[in-house]
């Protein structure tokens, strides 16, 4: 079995675009895609794939070599046009598990809420107008996403833009959708793939 004409196969029939396929495949919302990427959607696909299997799909994919595949990478393989400049490309920085903590943070967001408000007053139980740490963690907690205590302090002290320890609302708005309104940042239409 040929995992990549079966990958290209699958995404060809579900997604319209290859922006639209990268963003299936980028299940961390990353901006590039890992082993664990292609896994997930393989098995989406009823197709399990053997670890030797896995390193020569990513080897096909990823001409830098840097262990991640990168949007202009995805799309040169699946178009059948290797760029030989791919293969020099400066290799790709994996996000901090703070970071990962944080897009995860924004989703259960976006997926729970319609307003900052709302979101808001989901995450502020006891009513203080604040969301301190151990309120953030609940919402980790809650969504069965283990956090330790340096990933946790690293979110709180970049959302804390005023340095009190704390989370308001106006910081919480900054850091789900940079201050925008959250009601737009929600509807932005978006490749969409089945």
């Amino acid at each position: 079995m040929d995992v990549q004409a079966l990958l290209r196969t699958k995404l060809s029939e579900r997604c319209s675009s290859l922006t639209a396929a990268f963003r299936k495949l980028d299940h961390s919302n990353t901006g590039f895609l890992t082993p664990a990427d292609f896994t997930e959607v393989l098995r989406g696909f009823g197709v399990r794939v053997t670890r030797p299997a896995l390193a020569a799909l990513m080897a096909k994919y990823d001409a830098n070599g840097d262990g991640v595949v990168s949007y202009e990478e995805f799309c040169a393989t699946m178009s059948g046009t290797p760029s030989a400049s791919l293969a020099t490309a400066p290799a790709m920085i994996a996000p901090s598990a703070a970071d990962k903590a944080e897009e995860s943070f924004r989703r259960i967001i976006f997926a729970s809420s319609v307003s900052i408000t709302s979101a808001f007053l989901k995450l502020d139980k006891d009513r203080s107008g604040f969301c301190d740490p151990t309120e953030l963690a609940a919402v980790f907690t809650a969504n069965n996403i283990q956090l330790g205590p340096k990933e946790l302090a690293a979110v709180v002290a970049h959302a804390d833009t005023n340095g009190d320890g704390r989370v308001d609302i106006r910081e919480l708005a900054k850091i789900i959708d940079g201050g925008a309104r959250f009601e737009t940042a929600r509807g932005m239409k978006r490749s969409r793939c089945s």
